[in-house]
């Protein structure tokens, strides 16, 4: 019985593959230096075109942000942030990018003919606004924002409208958070003052009638009294921090230069090259069409070409046992 007539299916199926995939590592390694050069060069020179053409610009700026003194003074700290005040400013841009409406006006701002644009053709511009703009933290209190265009000036207003815009939504919230809380203290302040005035009035009417001598032995009255100097203690506490909270309420617009503030106003930066520029995404496009169409040209050439490239070939050709090989003797002749 002859060796094929030995094999069992599975064992026929994978000396196919085995003779297939030796024939491509075969085809690969008779022609892999062409192949590693044109899988390099040819990116290469992609990526060297595309930065060549690449005609953009980066617009930098950076802004100053912190949290008003005042507040922090009067006890309201916690009322403005869990964060610090850079990555408030970066979270609270980040859902304004994402808002049409803040779009528009900075695009309003920036962009000549804007507001007579069809719909599509403001969805295009608010999606090359949103891709072409960047934003992130630098340390606890400098917030940077970027923009990539060809036109540096239209990027330069783009940026200080953007700017503008932030501020007057942070100042905006401030009013809105500040107001929240100073509600809240006027409402601690006026239960704490009737809670006040109800202890100094029950201490009052149990001493009426009642001797200094006679209260100064009398236990329940020193407990009333401790509770009215303890309820006095805290309204007036909590009415410290509620004038100093209407203070730094009515002090917010004339604070906004310490809070938020342009440090590095938008001017071109040198062109960083990052996994979104123009020359590592055409390289990569390149790379990844290359090496499909070389496999392609691996797996044509495996198919086509006559020669036997392997032991294991021979033996499912012919149907023999592979003994050995020797070496191509024109060759070495």
């Amino acid at each position: 019985m002859g060796a094929n007539a030995a094999d069992s299916p599975v064992e026929g199926w994978l000396g196919s593959l085995i003779v297939v995939v030796h024939r491509w590592l075969d085809v690969f390694f008779e022609w892999a230096m062409w192949f590693l050069i044109a899988l390099i060069a040819i990116p290469a020179v992609t990526g060297g075109v595309a930065l060549i053409g690449d005609r953009s610009q980066l617009v930098t700026a950076r802004v100053w942000a912190d949290r008003p003194v005042l507040l922090q003074a009067a006890g309201l700290a916690n009322q403005w942030s869990n964060g610090t005040p850079s990555s408030d400013a970066d979270a609270l841009l980040t859902e304004l990018v994402g808002s049409d409406w803040f779009v528009d006006q900075v695009l309003t701002d920036s962009a000549v003919g804007f507001k007579i644009l069809g719909s599509d053709q403001k969805a295009q511009q608010r999606l090359a606004m949103r891709q072409s703009f960047k934003h992130g933290t630098i340390g606890d209190h400098v917030l940077q924002v970027s923009y990539v265009t060809d036109r540096p000036a239209v990027g330069s207003g783009l940026l200080n409208s953007v700017i503008i815009r932030l501020g007057d939504s942070i100042e905006t919230l401030d009013s809105i958070q500040t107001t929240a809380a100073v509600g809240l203290l006027d409402s601690q302040v006026a239960e704490a003052r009737a809670t006040m005035q109800k202890a100094l009035a029950d201490a009052t009417a149990y001493a009426a009638g009642k001797s200094l001598t006679q209260l100064l032995d009398d236990a329940h009255y020193l407990t009333l009294q401790a509770d009215a100097l303890a309820a006095t203690n805290y309204y007036v506490s909590l009415d410290r921090q509620a004038h100093q909270a209407h203070l730094a309420q009515s002090a917010l617009p004339s604070i906004r230069d310490s809070t938020f503030r342009v440090m590095d106003p938008p001017s071109v930066s040198p062109k960083q090259i990052d996994l979104r520029s123009p020359a590592i995404k055409y390289s990569m496009e390149a790379l990844a069409g290359v090496a499909v169409l070389e496999f392609v040209i691996i797996y044509v050439i495996g198919l086509r070409d006559p020669r036997v490239r392997s032991g294991e070939e021979v033996r499912k050709k012919l149907g023999v046992p592979y003994l050995g090989s020797t070496p191509d003797l024109r060759s070495a002749a």
